[in-house]
């Protein structure tokens, strides 16, 4: 068995002059591998998945989206995504899905 080599995962860009890029693209294979191994963690574990769970799907479809998008030379885009997607999904949906009812995301005032 043969593995792929370097120069097909990252899609032709080099590290001399695209460092960029390529760290781009392989954030995208690590956010595919990671939510994938979460997802599997899930998916073994007796709990019943509740809506809020399938939130890493979206991030493995992000990390495909990523790809695609540096695919297509759409670069800023995809760094929009990873920087506007992610934490929206991670952190600040789970509170407005009513997860965290005991903790206090967005403040709250103190009574005297």
């Amino acid at each position: 068995m043969q593995f792929p080599s370097i120069k097909k995962l990252s899609l032709g860009y080099s590290i001399e002059h695209e460092r960029e890029i390529l760290s781009l693209i392989f954030f995208s294979y690590f956010y595919i591998l990671l939510f994938s191994l979460v997802v599997i963690l899930l998916h073994t574990s007796d709990e019943e998945l509740i809506l809020i769970s399938y939130r890493y799907h979206a991030l493995i479809l992000l990390g495909f989206v990523m790809l695609l998008l540096v695919r297509v030379r759409l670069f800023t885009l995809a760094k929009i995504l990873i920087l506007w997607v992610t934490p929206f999904l991670l952190l600040i949906l789970p509170p407005l899905a009513g997860l965290y009812s005991d903790e206090f995301y967005f403040g709250r005032t103190a009574r005297l």
